[in-house]
């Protein structure tokens, strides 16, 4: 189908128009698809890169509803609504796995059930969806009369998942294809995950900030990670410092070349001395270079040893950014699919 994705089919099931009480829905279909999109990734990730890389996917999807606003948006991944907490990346994790369960044990067998009655022959999706609905609330409510819309949201928030993936009892088979985010994990796991900077705070639900040394979690399509404001972002003072300080660092550097770029332009305009003046003041104004990268609190020897240069420098960091699946540890029992 033209123009299928996941931010289209999330539009047409509710008519485009989002209510507060959709928010649990809403936050259903993201962590549904962003399952979806690594699920070809899990295998090569370490269980809490898995659980990072799914919180960063759902930021990154929910960033494509154009239906929400900016607050709506950053409401959907907190805890509960009252509380105004970020949604922990655990929770998530198991809110997720557990969807798939839920669509066939609670509404596929009442799916199911019309269609052996002879009632869902020849019905539409949308008209299954309502048959489904509409039973339920005279079963719950005890009430006739159609179904307030208020109703699906409240009692169903995983329904929403089987209007856009389902036709009948099985997934649609012209359902639109998964399209991973890039995404970026640590090697080392957080010492605590519940502040790890994933982004998605309240005021704040731009991107993901990825670590200094990472391993590249993608499938599908790669993009490139948003970084958010991060004075926004409920994180340690020291990780704020050091992300303001490296991106200062980059504009800087990146303010240089483009000025070194512009003068080329002017080369027997002005004198000589004049550009190499220009020149040198550009580079008197580039930022430090930053310390090297120490391992275990080990500064590096001195002599010739304790610098890399050429072919083995380059594979030493192209190495850092991938991660060995033979050196992974087998999954504990506590960071498990559950």
């Amino acid at each position: 189908m033209e123009g299928d994705s996941f931010a289209t089919r999330a539009r047409n099931a509710i008519n485009g128009k989002y209510e507060s009480c959709m928010r649990r829905s809403i936050q259903s279909i993201v962590l549904f698809e962003a399952g979806r999109c690594l699920a070809s990734r899990y295998g090569q990730l370490r269980p809490f890169q898995r659980k990072i890389a799914l919180y960063g996917t759902v930021l990154e999807l929910l960033n494509t509803l154009d239906f929400l606003t900016d607050e709506q948006r950053s409401h959907i991944m907190l805890r509960t609504q009252a509380s105004g907490e970020r949604l922990p990346m655990d929770l998530a994790w198991r809110r997720m796995k557990v969807l798939d369960k839920e669509i066939k044990t609670a509404i596929l067998p009442k799916v199911k059930g019309l269609f052996e009655g002879g009632l869902g022959e020849g019905k539409t999706h949308e008209e299954i969806c309502e048959m489904v609905l509409q039973s339920d609330y005279e079963t719950v409510t005890e009430k006739t009369g159609t179904y307030p819309q208020t109703f699906e949201y409240n009692h169903y928030n995983i329904f929403l998942i089987y209007r856009i993936y389902y036709r009948g009892m099985d997934l649609d088979p012209d359902l639109f294809a998964p399209v991973a985010p890039y995404i970026e994990v640590p090697q080392q796991k957080p010492a605590n995950m519940r502040d790890y900077p994933v982004g998605g705070l309240v005021g704040d639900i731009s991107g993901i900030v990825p670590s200094p040394r990472v391993a590249r979690a993608s499938g599908g399509v790669r993009g490139v990670a948003s970084f958010p404001n991060i004075s926004n972002m409920k994180i340690s003072y020291n990780m704020q410092q050091t992300l303001m300080e490296e991106n200062k660092r980059r504009a800087m550097l990146k303010e240089v070349k483009d000025h070194t770029e512009l003068l080329k332009e002017f080369e027997g305009i002005i004198s000589d001395e004049e550009l190499q003046n220009r020149k040198r003041a550009l580079y008197e104004a580039l930022p430090p270079v930053p310390p090297p990268f120490q391992r275990g609190g080990k500064g590096r020897k001195s002599g010739d040893g304790g610098h890399r240069h050429g072919k083995k420098a380059k594979a030493s960091e192209a190495a850092a950014s991938v991660v060995d699946d033979s050196a992974l540890p087998a999954m504990d029992d506590d960071e498990s699919w559950v």
